[in-house]
This record gives C-alpha cells, structure tokens and sequence, in this order.
C-alpha cells in the first residue's frame, strides 16, 4: 500500500510539473511576448515592390521605418532604380526603426563594346555574338594602312557599355585602290530584285544558270559568283544561280 501511495504521489507532482509548464509557456506566448515586441510601438511592412527606389525610400521613412539599399541586379523587365525585392517581407510585423533592405534593379543587361580594328568580317561578326552584340552596317573605303578586308572603323568605340542585341557598323578596308567596290550579296533573293541590285552598284548581271530545287522558291538566286562583299571592278559580270522549278511543284507520276 505504502509502494502504491508513493506512487500515485509521484505521477500526480509529475502531471502538476507538466500543467504549470503548459500554463507558463501560454501566458510567455499570448501575453509577455507582445508586451515586449509592442514595446516602443510595432508595424506592419508596407510592400514597396514596384516602387522606384527614392519613392520607396521616402514611404518607408515616413512611417518609422529605415530603407537600406541592398543589392542591384539586372532585369530587362523592370526600369532601373525599380524595387524588385524586399527583405523584411511586406506585411511582416516589425519593430519601429526596423531596417528594410530593397533589393534594386539594375536595367537591362549592357555588354562591353570590343575592339573591332584589324579584325576580318567573319571575325568581327563571331567576336560581336559572343557578346550578344551583332554586326551592322558594312561600309567599304580605301586605306594604305590597313590590309584588304580589314575592318578600319567602328560606329561604336571599344569599351562602350551597350544593351545586348545592338548592331555594331564597320568600315572596311578595300585595300589602297579606289577602283574596286564591294559585290552586293543577293542569294535568298528574287532574280528581279537581284538584278535591281547589281545595277545600282553599276556591276553588270552576267551568266543566269537555272538549277531545280526542293528548297526554294522559282526564281530565287541560291548562289552568285563573285561571292556577296567581295571587291572586284565596277565592270564586273555577276552571275547567278536561280531556281527554276521546285521539285515539290512537280507532278509525280501516277501509280499503277
């Protein structure tokens, strides 16, 4: 009996340690706890996502609260100066004073112009989509100091900061005679069109080859000789190759 009764003792000091534990932890929780975070006054985050950084900056202040500026990343889809991010979030219940970091956007990617000078086309043109740049305009001069197909001018300097995808015009050199002029390239072309071409440059068209195929339309010029941007004389010939008849527009012939 006397086990039994220490027993019992025991289990119900236990079942008491357990329910003044409970009752602490609430009254910790709903009661001390706001008393303390509501202390010199709380507020809920205002969301200044969206907002230009200056805006957001004189919104938070006057609310109690200190903007920070924190990172600055690129996003074409936003203006620069833009508030992307904030930290803490909106609508979070903070303390007055409280610091809330704006992460910012930076604008549109912008990639570094290269150099250009002394470069070939076909280089010049590899260098540029590497960097999401393109090549613009091509131009052609005399020059003794530059080498025949050598780029001697760029409308853009080197080290200019540009939005990715912008087109990048060239000079190029056509050696140090005049005499000679860049061919117009037009291949993927129609014959009239091509023609029209050659004309205005004063070349004359030479040589039509007709040739089939599956891949074009008839009377597209698939290839001329010489090749688009070549230099040659003004009284150059330019032959072409069109496309006669598709063979998918040709009639096959019925089974039996």
């Amino acid at each position: 009996m006397a086990l039994r009764f220490l027993k019992s003792r025991r289990a119900k000091r236990t079942y008491l340690a357990i329910a003044i534990l409970v009752v602490t932890f609430f009254v910790f929780d709903d009661f001390l706890m706001p008393l303390y975070v509501n202390h010199g006054g709380t507020f809920e985050v205002p969301d200044v996502t969206g907002m230009p950084f200056e805006q957001a900056s004189q919104f938070l202040d006057s609310v109690g609260l200190e903007p920070r500026q924190g990172y600055v990343r690129s996003d074409p889809n936003h203006p620069e100066g833009t508030v992307l991010q904030q930290n803490p979030l909106a609508f979070s219940t903070v303390k007055s004073g409280r610091r809330i970091y704006l992460t910012v956007s930076g604008g549109e990617p912008l990639v570094e112009v290269p150099s250009l000078k002394g470069r070939s086309i076909r280089d010049a043109r590899f260098k540029l989509e590497t960097r999401g740049l393109e090549l613009g305009a091509v131009a052609y001069k005399p020059s003794v100091d530059f080498p025949e197909n050598t780029i001697i001018e760029q409308n853009i300097s080197p080290g200019s900061r540009i939005r990715q995808g912008s087109r990048i015009a060239v000079v190029v050199s056509q050696g140090p005679s005049a005499d000679r002029i860049a061919v117009p390239k037009v291949t993927g072309r129609s014959l009239v069109e091509a023609e029209r071409m050659i004309k205005q440059r004063n070349f004359k068209v030479g040589q039509i080859t007709y040739q089939a195929s599956s891949e074009f339309l008839p009377n597209t010029v698939i290839d001329q000789y010489p090749r688009g941007g070549d230099l040659v004389s003004v009284d150059q010939a330019i032959d072409l190759f069109v496309v006669q008849v598709s063979s998918k527009s040709q009639k096959q012939p019925l089974e039996r």
